[in-house]
């Protein structure tokens, strides 16, 4: 995942590639690494998948203690 540092998904990708200023570029170099570097793109694959926390059960979970609480 490529991420800025505006918005809300800091948060979610832990393991994201982030761009500090996002421009065209910026954002090209990026993708063009991922691309050609298929060691680090397997290895931010793998732990991308071992810690992302915000699978549908969780947030299904989350939503009903929040509805919970409010009731």
């Amino acid at each position: 995942m490529i991420i800025s540092n505006r918005g809300g998904l800091n948060e979610a990708a832990s393991f994201g590639l982030k761009i500090n200023k996002l421009n065209s570029t910026n954002l090209f170099n990026k993708i063009n690494m991922l691309i050609l570097d298929n060691q680090y793109r397997l290895n931010v694959q793998k732990k991308t998948l071992i810690s992302f926390k915000y699978s549908d059960d969780y947030v299904s979970k989350k939503i009903d203690e929040y509805r919970n609480k409010l009731i």
